[in-house]
């Protein structure tokens, strides 16, 4: 029995005193038994060091080496090895999600006796806080009585903090003295196995067993009550402690660099001298193992954090220690990859040479691997991986989420694209198919809720310009595939649902969810993909489904039997298997093979690394700042001392504020971890922004051994092609925007690159010459794109000319954005032509008219329209909820007033209305007009087909007059400008067919063309003074026409008879000037053109026509948008500017500005034939 002590600052070679005192003990007694214990961090890498040692000194010619003597364990592995066939340790263990089912229930079952937290057990995140707040008891040697005894310790007072604490631990006691209840015998919880392992070596012989505890800078109580058993039973037990001298009078004060382990030699000192176990004299480290400038570095930072100031500056003779400064994060990553790269290739190292250190590694997560795989450079991430981002996790939470939510589109797709819940005998890549275009139908038509259920199949439509009723083989075999998906769901989700309803309790809701899971193939599905993994060569992948699969059933276990006989409560389960997944770790295989390690500050380290990057040395985590999150906060445990509610071997937590004194210590663990070589980086600021400042640390570092803060050489970027080139292009392309010359280092790693890997540096360099210029296509792939001759509408000529590259990209390659169920600006147009269109036909169906139409007729007429076109399956839509339906009625009020406005403009003059939603140039319909037919001058052919919102006729005095009426959801106006310039042929077109096709609307007629006109469709908001005036010509007023008609007197005198000398017209944009002439309302817009100057504009027209054909047909794809005002462009609506990437700032991307120029000079360039 005895204590022994090996003691000496960081810098001294612990380990090799370690080793030296156990190769002693087996040299002593080849029979006894030594044990060296570590944090179960370095439990791995001791051993090997260890058994390494051993061999050079007991068998060094042996290849092969074994010690039976000598085992390398952490206090829980030590459990084992003694406990391991004890009925003790056959005790099943309990999981976080385990335990946090029996609070959760202990919670319920105490909420009238509980009084702060009582109904806390349904709040996000209490539960857990609840069970680390037990756990920390538990470690503190703080037992349910013990916390019984702090409530009666406390005065009784009505408020304050005293108060809130004797709530909070008359909770905890209630709370805490349950869970045990409920947990002896039945579970083992892992706080509870070093107790059970202290009152096991009670009953052994150790006096044959030497123990040498190393790494350690604190203990739990439960640890130390350990340790005090080994010092009384064990023949021998040294601690090694990172210290600079020993603490037996007294401890050391709080602000002390070494307070932790001073504390705990101070501890076990006592212990030893109380139960008058002998002491043997300290022994110290004496060999030092780390770099003369390291040296200093530690002796500045001990009389720094002490309190004594340096007379006078010191510099470091080899370089040892260096501050690099970068731009973000990530250039700070790659600068470490990049130099480890180096000075392996270089200078002699291995990459297991290598540590990088952090405060918090989640803030490097997402960069780490790929910038090192980039650099080729091994490394093995010290940072724990959840199993709460695995699809099984996803799957049961967008499970109940479907039944909570009742199969809403985003719980649905959450559900099956986990790729769990697959109808047997489809192959994955066929049911990913299957799903998108199910997802597609779903966003299309707004299927979600009771539309999975319905026993009707799903029906796939198509809308658009060329849907005239047809189905195609395609829309079929959609149709069937959607309806493969849908079937799948109804068959296995509503069943499902229904048994959990049903379940009486939590044992039959957990079995009825696991039958469900097996039934359904997702076991099956998470060994196919183990095997695929395994297949791969991804080992340690392979393992996670059969993890995640068997910590499921784990909790099931004991959710059934923690919780099944009381009822089932869906959202506290959901919760309480949440939190146990965000508890669980997949397992890892300890680095042992030649790679950088990246690891934490907080943790242990292993002391051999030649080389430490500190990275992230910021002012935001170096010092880190603290907080307290647990149930028992600062003050609570400022007052439990105060008031000496803790014995002596109990102890809690430190504060915030002591935590907060120990961060000198872990970074000075953390700067003397190197044997040679200590390197500081830091991010100037984010990825995203900047504003990060160097540490105090690293700059009290700085100012005293005048350390010059370095930047990120171009040498320094150097590591492979691939990790190369990102910075080869950037500085090529800095030079190239600065009009400068590449300097000649870049140069030289550029023709070296090229040795290298040529294939890849090309591709890359030639993003360097890359111009945002599309390559024009040749004819023949014009050809194959749009065949022979080009069937268009003039809508699509008129993209062309804003766009020639959206052409492209929507007419020839046939991309599209996908539909979405919403009422958009198009599916309104629709909706409106749609109804407008049937409104007529029934007026046609009846030989009605408009113009002779009663208030009762026309609203009986109305709402039969409306009815039927609501059925159709486009505008279905408008039937899904309360909202839509308002919408629908705001849309009818819009059209009933408009058509109310237009029946009472007929009044006005002899109109009448013979075709609607006529279309031209569309092979096989009945009642079609002929389409457009020009050759081009290239010849070629193109056939425009379209459709004319509506055809009117006009009867003049002495002829008769055709004109088109194109109905717009917005105010427009013909603009002659744009139409010379092709963004806006549409009238023009319009007019042209309705001139072609006359005799067939008018058969054995003569007629002329009166104009085409635009009908804004509105429902006008009017002012009192307004419909005080007149109410009715004020709605007449306001459904006024724009567009062109023809200056012909018989023809406007017909149009609105009331337009008396100098008066103008009510709706129509024209006035009458005494001597009977007409002109233009607004001189500005030139709406009146004379006859022949419409025959000019139309053979421009069809000019404008020609050439689109021809230039889509030479395979022109320009990337050239028109602008036709300071703000308006054609990209502004285009959904294709993230494909086409145009910068108006690049000099090879422009817009093409459509001048502002009159009628006038419009005709004029047109007479002239420009």
């Amino acid at each position: 029995m005895g204590l022994g002590f090996i003691l000496g600052n960081a810098s001294k070679d612990h380990q090799q005193k370690d080793f030296e005192q156990l190769a002693k003990w087996r040299k002593e007694n080849p029979n006894r038994m030594v044990y060296y214990i570590v944090p179960n961090h370095i439990k791995f890498e001791s051993e090997v060091n260890a058994l390494k040692y051993m061999r050079q000194i007991f068998s060094q010619d042996e290849k092969i080496f074994a010690a039976h003597d000598l085992q390398v364990f952490s206090f829980t592995r030590l459990a084992w090895y003694f406990m391991k066939d004890m009925p003790a340790y056959q005790i099943p263990r309990i999981s976080s999600a385990g335990s946090n089912m029996i609070i959760y229930r202990i919670l319920r079952d105490l909420k009238d006796e509980l009084q702060v937290f009582s109904g806390e057990e349904s709040q996000p995140g209490f539960i857990t806080q609840l069970a680390k707040q037990m756990t920390e008891l538990q470690n503190g040697c703080i037992m349910p009585e013990d916390v019984t005894r702090m409530v009666e310790k406390l005065p009784k007072e009505s408020l304050g903090s005293k108060a809130l604490l004797r709530s909070k631990l008359h909770d905890l006691a209630l709370v805490y003295t349950r869970f045990i209840k409920m947990t002896s015998g039945r579970y083992l919880a892992n706080t509870e196995i070093l107790a059970e392992l202290t009152q096991y070596l009670e009953k052994i012989d150790l006096q044959n067993s030497c123990f040498l505890i190393s790494g350690f800078n604190q203990m739990t109580a439960r640890e130390m009550l350990l340790v005090e058993k080994l010092i009384k039973n064990a023949e021998s037990v040294v601690v090694d402690l990172v210290l600079n001298h020993p603490y037996v009078d007294e401890p050391p004060k709080s602000g002390d660099l070494f307070y932790r382990a001073g504390n705990l030699y101070y501890q076990l000192y006592a212990h030893a001298h109380k139960s008058k176990s002998p002491v043997m004299l300290d022994t110290y480290a004496k060999k030092t193992r780390v770099s003369q400038d390291l040296c200093k570095l530690e002796d500045y930072w001990i009389d720094s954090v002490a309190g004594f100031s340096a007379k006078e500056r010191a510099t470091f003779e080899n370089d040892s220690v260096k501050i690099y400064g970068a731009k973000t994060r990530t250039e700070e990553i790659r600068f470490a990859a990049a130099k480890i790269r180096q000075m392996v290739a270089v200078e002699g190292y291995r990459y297991k040479d290598f540590l990088i250190l952090t405060r918090h590694l989640d803030l490097y997560k997402n960069v780490l691997e790929p910038i090192f795989a980039k650099a080729e450079v091994p490394i093995f991430v010290d940072l724990q991986k959840k199993v709460s981002d695995h699809p099984l996790v996803e799957l049961l939470n967008a499970l109940f989420a479907v039944k909570r939510r009742h199969y809403r589109y985003n719980d649905m797709m959450r559900l099956l694209k986990t790729e769990l819940l697959i109808p047997k005998d489809l192959k994955v890549e066929t049911y990913r198919r299957m799903l998108d275009q199910t997802e597609n139908l779903i966003l299309k038509f707004g299927y979600e809720g009771s539309a999975w259920l319905k026993e009707k199949d799903w029906i796939y439509y198509r809308f658009g310009e060329s849907d005239f009723g047809t189905r195609t083989d395609a829309e079929d075999r959609i149709t069937k595939e959607v309806n493969v998906i849908r079937r799948y769901v109804k068959e296995i989700l509503p069943p499902f649902f229904k048994q959990i309803d049903e379940a009486e309790n939590g044992r039959k809701a957990a079995v009825c969810l696991v039958n469900f899971l097996v039934d359904n193939g997702v076991k099956k599905r998470l060994e196919d993909w183990r095997q695929n993994l395994m297949e791969q060569g991804l080992l340690q992948e392979s393992e996670r489904p059969e993890q995640v699969w068997n910590l499921f059933c784990q909790m099931m276990d004991e959710f059934v039997e923690n919780l099944g006989d009381l009822p089932f409560e869906e959202e506290d389960f959901l919760n309480l298997l949440q939190t146990g997944f965000d508890a669980g770790e997949y397992r890892r295989v300890p680095a042992s093979l030649d790679e950088v390690a990246i690891s934490e500050t907080g943790m242990v380290q292993p002391t051999d690394r030649k080389v430490v990057f500190m990275i992230g040395s910021t002012d935001l985590v170096m010092p880190d700042r603290i907080q307290n999150k647990s149930l028992l906060s600062d003050g609570d445990r400022s007052l439990m001392l105060e008031n000496a509610l803790l014995s002596e071997d109990q102890v809690l937590d430190e504060t915030s504020e002591k935590s907060m004194l120990s961060e000198p210590l872990l970074n000075y663990l953390a700067f003397l971890s190197p044997t040679e070589k200590l390197i500081f980086t830091y991010p100037h600021g984010n990825d995203a922004d900047g504003g990060i400042k160097m540490s105090p640390y690293v700059e009290r570092i700085k100012q005293h051994f005048l350390l010059e803060e370095l930047e990120i050489s171009e040498f320094d970027k150097l590591s492979t092609p691939k990790g190369t080139i990102e910075d080869l292009i950037f500085e090529i392309r800095r030079h190239a925007d600065e009009k400068n010359s590449v300097p000649a280092f870049w140069k030289q790693v550029y023709a070296k690159m090229k040795t290298v890997d040529a294939e890849m540096t090309e591709k890359v360099m030639s993003s360097l010459r890359y111009r945002n210029i599309p390559e024009q296509l040749t004819a023949q792939n014009a050809r194959k794109l749009y065949g022979k001759e080009l069937n268009t509408s003039i809508s699509k000529l008129e993209t062309f000319y804003k766009n020639p590259y959206e052409y492209f990209l929507r007419y020839g390659l046939g991309l599209m954005e996908r539909d979405v169920f919403e009422m958009s600006a198009a599916s309104t147009g629709s909706y409106f032509h749609a109804v407008l269109d049937a409104f007529f036909r029934l007026l046609f169906k009846n030989n009605l008219t408009l113009k002779n139409l009663s208030s009762e007729q026309f609203n009986e007429i109305f709402e039969e329209t409306t009815s039927l076109v609501s059925k159709d399956p486009q505008f279905m839509i408008l039937k899904s909820s309360n909202r839509m339906g308002f919408i629908e009625r705001l849309l009818n009020d819009t059209l009933s007033q408009t058509l109310w406005a237009v029946r009472n403009q007929r009044n006005y003059g002899h109109v009448r209305t013979l075709r609607t939603e006529a279309l031209f140039g569309h092979v096989g319909v009945e009642e079609g007009l002929k389409g457009l037919l020009i050759k081009t001058p290239k010849g070629n052919q193109v056939n425009v087909r379209g459709k004319i919102d509506r055809i009117d006729e006009t009867i003049g005095a002495g002829d008769k007059y055709l004109g088109v009426i194109d109905y717009k959801s917005g105010a427009r106006k013909f603009n002659y400008a744009q139409a010379y310039y092709g963004i806006a042929l549409q009238l023009l077109t319009y007019l042209d067919a309705l001139e072609q096709n006359a005799e067939l609307v008018l058969p054995n007629e003569q007629s002329k063309l009166a104009g085409a006109l635009y009908l804004h469709l509105q429902n006008p908001r009017l002012k009192p003074s307004e419909v005080k005036a007149d109410e009715q010509k004020t709605l007449i007023a306001s459904h006024g026409y724009q567009g062109l008609l023809v200056s012909d007197p018989d023809l406007l005198s017909t149009l609105d008879e009331t337009v008396e000398e100098k008066s103008s017209s009510l709706f129509l944009p024209f006035k009458r000037l005494s001597g009977g002439t007409y002109r233009t309302t607004n001189y500005a817009q030139e709406t009146l053109i004379e006859p022949d100057n419409l025959e000019f504009l139309l053979k421009h027209n069809r000019k404008m026509i020609a050439n689109a054909c021809d230039m889509i047909f030479d395979g022109r794809i320009d990337l050239y948008p028109a602008k036709w005002s300071s703000s308006v462009t054609a990209l502004q609506y285009s959904p294709f500017k993230s494909i086409m990437q145009f910068d108006a700032m690049l000099p090879e991307n422009r817009y093409f500005v459509i001048p502002s120029v009159g009628a006038t000079e419009i005709l004029k360039s047109i007479k002239e034939g420009d």
